[in-house]
C-alpha cells in the first residue's frame, strides 16, 4: 500500500496531469461524498489536497481549465436565458453572446426572486468551499471585476484567469453580499453594519470575515 504523502509535499512533483485531470472531476461530481474521502481515494494528506485545490490555477493544465469555463459559459447561458418570448408576428432578434452571458448591473433583494448562481470548489447549499466551510462560513460575495458570486476570494483566484478588484466606496449601496441560509442579498453597507448576522433571517455569519474586508471593499483611510 503506497505510503500517503506527508504534509507541505510538493504536489506537482508527484501528481502528473492525467491524475490531476481525475483529481479536480472528482470534486465537481463528488455530490455527498466528502473533501476528506477524495483525498483519501487519491492517497494524499487533506493539507495537500487542499493546496491543490487553492492552486488550481498553477498547477492545472490549460486545456483542463480552458474546458471547464467552456462548460460553465454554457450552464450560463441556459440558465440566464429563461424561457423563449411568445412571438408577436415578427421574428425576435436573436442575443448576442456577450448579452447572454453578462451579469445583472445591480440585483433585487427580494426573496422572491431565484437566488444566484454562486462559483467555487466544492460549494455546499450554504455557499461553504473548500476553503472555508464552518457552520458561520455561509456567505458568497459578487466580485466588482466580473460580477460573479464567489464562496471566498481563493475560489474566484482558482477559477477566474484575471485579477481581483474591490467594491469602491460609491458602490456601498450595491447588492453583492449573499446569505447562504435565506438566499437574501444584502448591500455592502448593510453587510458591514449588519453585526455579523443577516438582516434577513438573524442568521450568524463569521465575524473573522472582517478580517478580510480589504480583499473585497475598499475601505476608508484612517486619517
Amino acid at each position: 500500500m503506497p505510503r500517503r504523502q506527508p504534509p507541505g509535499h510538493t504536489v506537482k512533483k508527484h501528481m502528473d496531469t492525467p491524475r490531476r485531470v481525475r483529481f479536480f472531476e472528482a470534486f465537481e461530481r463528488k455530490g455527498e461524498r466528502t473533501a476528506r474521502d477524495i483525498f483519501k481515494d487519491f492517497d494524499i494528506h487533506p493539507s495537500t489536497g487542499y493546496k491543490l485545490l487553492h492552486d488550481r490555477e498553477r498547477y492545472g493544465d490549460l486545456a483542463d481549465r480552458r474546458e471547464k469555463f467552456r462548460k460553465q459559459k454554457q450552464q450560463m447561458r441556459g440558465t440566464r436565458q429563461g424561457p423563449k418570448p411568445k412571438s408577436s408576428g415578427g421574428q425576435p432578434k436573436p442575443k448576442s453572446s456577450d448579452e447572454q452571458l453578462r451579469m445583472p448591473e445591480t440585483i433585487v433583494t427580494s426573496n422572491t426572486q431565484e437566488a444566484p448562481i454562486v462559483h467555487g470548489i466544492s460549494v455546499t447549499p450554504l455557499t461553504q468551499c473548500a476553503h472555508w466551510h464552518s457552520p458561520l462560513d455561509i456567505i458568497a460575495i459578487k466580485h466588482f471585476c466580473c460580477q460573479k458570486f464567489y464562496a471566498c476570494i481563493s475560489c474566484h483566484d482558482a477559477c477566474e484567469p484575471h485579477m481581483s478588484f474591490v467594491w469602491p466606496l460609491a458602490r456601498r449601496d450595491e447588492g453583492a453580499v449573499l446569505c447562504g441560509q435565506c438566499k437574501h442579498i444584502l448591500t455592502i453597507s448593510g453587510y458591514m453594519e449588519s453585526g455579523s448576522k443577516c438582516t434577513q433571517c438573524a442568521s450568524a455569519f463569521n465575524p473573522g470575515c472582517k478580517n478580510h474586508w480589504e480583499l473585497y471593499f475598499e475601505l476608508k483611510k484612517e486619517l
